[in-house]
């Protein structure tokens, strides 16, 4: 046993083999959002579709709103330009 003492969480040996092989190359992963999502466990999983449809149910209340607060401006371009 060496001198130093170490930690469960000491990654000071692991941060220099990051990204090392036998070839020196490091390997490629498949990070994709698919393969990401298959391999992720159910809870995980039930948490990415939550975000997705509170993202989903956001950006429509944000479009709803600029949709109607760009009525009354176009409404008013329409009535001050009316003649009679």
């Amino acid at each position: 046993m060496t001198g130093r003492r170490t930690t469960p969480f000491d990654l000071s040996g692991a941060i220099g083999q990051i990204g090392r092989t036998e070839t020196g190359i490091a390997p490629a992963h498949d990070l994709s959002l698919t393969v990401l999502f298959a391999a992720a466990v159910p809870v995980v999983k039930a948490v990415l579709v939550i975000l997705g449809l509170a993202s989903v149910a956001c950006w429509t209340i944000v479009f709803e709103k600029l949709v109607r607060l760009g009525r009354p401006a176009r409404s008013a371009v329409l009535i001050t330009s009316f003649k009679l």
